[in-house]
């Protein structure tokens, strides 16, 4: 599972750093590129929450 975890915030790490690159590649006009922002984002939260749900229980 922590490999799991770890390939998730790897990906949306390198989602996030990309995401100005992919945005121009589909045209997006900055919409795609804070899509994947919030996305990215909202991955990083549900993964933080996960790794303080069994010290906080």
């Amino acid at each position: 599972m922590e490999i799991f975890r770890l390939l998730l915030f790897l990906a949306s790490v390198v989602c996030a750093l990309c995401s100005q690159r992919i945005d121009r590649a589909v045209q997006g006009k900055g919409v795609v590129q804070r899509v994947i922002l919030v996305f990215a984002g909202g991955v990083w939260l549900v993964l933080l929450l996960a790794a303080l749900a069994p010290l906080l229980w």
